[in-house]
């Protein structure tokens, strides 16, 4: 399905009080909810770039092709070497890393700011490599600091974003009115709720309808023009074609074996999954701790380097 705009805009949605408040809002009634929440990869997935965890990133400069990333006192700079047609060097641009994407589960890109215009940087950190390289769509083409953050992207790596209508890479001051994905990304406004809790003027996602519940999900894990062996933003359809979900009659859904408020660490994460996989395949438990490895293995990204992501179309087996 197509990109919906900054905020989830089905039709649900509007069984929910405005206006927005942000996930702080959230957290006096919902403590426990909320404080695991702001530690899984949507709730750190968009934040300052100029943090402690940032600069150590960047002990010395680091260069790939013409691009260089370094750290300067208290804040981390990429810049671009320009050169003539003789290929003499002329001078050097360099830009201030405003935010930073991603939790690190696969790695960081970047944003960076020319008055109300963000673009991407040209230079990511990966975590599997624990190496900086060129960021996702710069193999093939060479746009330096021109390549726009356009506003489907924004909407699903952030909060609350403010792009400027029929203005590519333009957004409002502040750009974003909250930066991780938050609360109300899934759950709709939460003014009216937050002021009058019993009324129940909310979107809880795990009282709708399988296919709407599903829908919350794959705004962001699906994209149309995605192929069903792409793992990179093919997560709902690829299920959708498994024998697990074909066997459940439909039932079988996104929050079937993510819990979006929790983390699963990576020592906890086999036997975890294999939980969720031996309730419905009970008699095949014998047959290893980690499932996954098997039947949803990783795969590699050809449009991001040094990065994998699980394939939901649950192979029977590995060929």
């Amino acid at each position: 399905m197509p990109p919906l705009g900054p905020l989830i805009t089905f039709a649900f949605f509007a069984l929910a009080g405005g206006p927005y408040v942000g996930s702080k809002a959230c957290s006096g009634c919902h403590a426990a909810i909320y404080s695991s929440y702001v530690r899984t990869a949507m709730g750190r997935s968009l934040r300052s770039a100029s943090t402690p965890d940032q600069l150590q990133l960047v002990d010395t400069p680091v260069v790939v092709k013409r691009f260089k990333v370094f750290r300067e006192g208290d804040h981390l700079y990429q810049s671009e070497v320009e050169k003539d047609i003789f290929d003499s060097v002329t001078g050097e641009r360099t830009y201030k890393l405003e935010y930073v994407i991603g939790s690190g589960a696969h790695g960081f890109g970047y944003i960076v700011a020319s008055g109300n215009r963000l673009a991407e940087a040209p230079l990511s950190y990966y975590t599997k490599s624990k190496s900086w390289d060129l960021s996702p769509g710069y193999a093939d083409s060479d746009p330096g600091f021109q390549r726009p953050i356009v506003a489907a992207c924004a909407a699903c790596h952030s909060g609350r974003s403010q792009p400027v209508a029929q203005r590519m890479g333009m957004y409002g001051d502040p750009p974003f009115l909250e930066t991780a994905i938050g609360c109300e990304n899934c759950h709709g406004p939460g003014g009216k709720h937050a002021t009058a809790p019993g009324e129940g003027a909310i979107v809880n996602p795990a009282k709708l309808s399988i296919e709407r519940r599903s829908r919350i999900c794959a705004q962001c894990h699906q994209d149309s023009a995605a192929g069903p062996n792409s793992d990179l933003l093919a997560h709902d359809s690829s299920m959708r074609q498994s024998k697990c979900y074909l066997g459940s009659g439909g039932q079988l859904t996104c929050t079937t074996c993510h819990d979006p408020h929790a983390t699963v660490s990576a020592s906890e994460a086999a036997a975890y999954y294999r939980a969720k996989c031996v309730k419905c395949h009970a008699t095949t438990a014998d047959h290893g701790a980690a499932c996954t490895d098997c039947h949803m293995p990783k795969r590699p990204l050809a449009d991001v380097p040094h990065a994998a992501l699980t394939n939901h179309r649950i192979p029977a087996r590995v060929q």
